[in-house]
């Protein structure tokens, strides 16, 4: 059983779930050995055999190991010798934006009767950007929606830290250089 369930995914036996549940063992078990037990019976047989609950690292189904040791080994030791040149670091940057005007949920209203629900007549929402670097400096901008990135980093110093002093960052937004991991 614990080959069944150690490396391997529910979805693998015919199971719409991705992850391992007791009840999903449960049914695997019945499908396998015709024999029904219950959830707390699952838990004792999974501690018995020292296979945990666990919370599982997310991975992009697009994930290239290939791309990304050739990055790591090919790509990305030419710009980090041209920044140790210079005296400088590389950052890796994301983006993540926020918006007041949520998409509507349903509501209940009379038949061939929609309701009208209130709202403010301005959108407004932020942008909020962050970059790390290899040895952890970590840095953080929020920026107004309906502006571009590229140009408010150009006009703006992010709040910048390493372990225990302020760091200085002057940023140049170039191209994704790093393949999806």
């Amino acid at each position: 059983m614990r080959r069944w369930i150690c490396g391997k995914d529910p979805r693998q036996y015919g199971f719409v779930f991705g992850l391992w549940t007791r009840r999903i063992v449960a049914e695997l078990i019945d499908k396998k050995f015709d024999k029904a037990i219950g959830v707390t019976s699952v838990g004792r047989l999974l501690a018995e055999l020292e296979i945990t609950a666990q919370k599982p690292l997310r991975r992009a189904y697009e994930r290239d190991p290939v791309a990304i040791t050739k990055w790591t080994q090919e790509d990305y030791p030419r710009p980090r010798k041209g920044a140790k040149r210079r005296g400088a670091d590389i950052f890796f940057i994301d983006e993540a934006g926020v918006r007041s005007d949520a998409a509507l949920q349903r509501t209940w209203g009379a038949r061939g009767e929609t309701p009208t629900v209130g709202k403010g007549g301005q959108r407004q929402g932020v942008k909020a950007i962050s970059a790390v670097n290899a040895l952890g400096a970590f840095c953080t901008m929020c920026i107004p929606a309906h502006s571009t990135p590229r140009a408010s980093l150009r006009s703006s110093r992010p709040s910048c830290a390493t372990a225990g002093a302020p760091y200085s960052l002057s940023l140049t937004v170039t191209r994704r250089i790093a393949p999806r991991s």
